[in-house]
């Protein structure tokens, strides 16, 4: 299921953090390589879920 950017749920560093099973370093460390995507609100920063899960498939698909 697709959803529009607009009714995408916007996730913390440590929602990403609890649902990936990674330290927050180490999430941080994958923002800042570009490797997953995020957004800037004033000085917190979001991920959507469906970056995440975006994330989450390209790394499955490397594995195969």
């Amino acid at each position: 299921m697709l959803t529009s950017p607009l009714t995408d749920r916007l996730l913390t560093v440590r929602d990403v953090s609890a649902r990936m099973q990674l330290g927050r370093t180490r999430v941080y460390e994958l923002l800042a390589t570009g490797q997953l995507r995020s957004v800037h609100i004033g000085r917190a920063r979001r991920v959507r879920e469906s970056d995440l899960a975006r994330f989450i498939g390209d790394e499955h698909a490397s594995d195969s």
